[in-house]
């Protein structure tokens, strides 16, 4: 386990309740440097449209997606966004079990986008990240790419750190699945992610808390 922290000074968060029908420009506002907005809604409005907006602010910037799922509105909405400028690149990060689910929905992304940039894993981790020469946003929501009303929760944070810790483990995903099909069985693609990242017996790196990874019931602190 490797462990990193890091302050971000001054930085005040800033609490939102919309649960009286705000829409997300009212919810999110507008952009700063060094942000952090948490905002709690009725699902009025969705992740892309969460997304949209704050491309609006930014101008022109990468996008990194993590879903579990994904509706052909959000898919088409995300499409649009590519081609009139708005997202210079965007990569898919999508649980597994999404084309057994929705075949159609997973069909449009792949006819839509191209299977180099969507990559199936079990994935439940739902976060998008936002950047270009002037910005690293990263929104971590309990939203999925889909229309959903009910209590949902968004947060919206400026943060280069933050950015590159979570760009960073969809590098590695990428990198490691860059073999594997979308159309690879499922136990495939459980195995890669068993595998993401496994401890070597052992090692330095294999405690959390004290507790050795390699034998649970034995303490990782050892003294010579």
């Amino acid at each position: 386990m490797t462990m990193q922290g890091y302050k971000r000074n001054n930085v005040q968060r800033t609490l939102v309740r919309s649960t009286k029908r705000e829409s997300v420009m009212e919810s999110i506002g507008e952009i700063t440097h060094g942000m952090d907005v948490f905002t709690f809604s009725k699902g009025q409005y969705s992740l892309g449209d969460a997304v949209a907006w704050l491309l609006e602010q930014t101008g022109p910037a990468d996008v990194t997606l993590s879903t579990w799922t994904a509706a052909h509105a959000e898919i088409e909405s995300a499409w649009r966004l590519v081609e009139n400028g708005a997202i210079r690149s965007l990569r898919w990060l999508v649980d597994f079990s999404f084309p057994r689910r929705q075949p159609g929905y997973c069909e449009a992304l792949r006819q839509r986008f191209g299977d180099g940039v969507i990559r199936l894993t079990k994935n439940h981790a739902k976060f998008v990240l936002v950047r270009n020469e002037s910005w690293n946003l990263v929104l971590r929501t309990s939203m999925n790419l889909n229309e959903n009303p009910r209590f949902e929760y968004l947060e919206v944070s400026e943060s280069l750190e933050m950015a590159e810790f979570l760009a960073g483990i969809v590098d590695e995903v990428f990198e490691d699945t860059s073999e594997t099909s979308l159309d690879s069985r499922p136990s495939e693609l459980e195995n890669q992610f068993f595998d993401f990242d496994k401890p070597i017996p052992g090692s330095a790196g294999n405690t959390v808390l004290g507790i050795t990874m390699d034998n649970p019931t034995k303490s990782g602190f050892s003294v010579e």
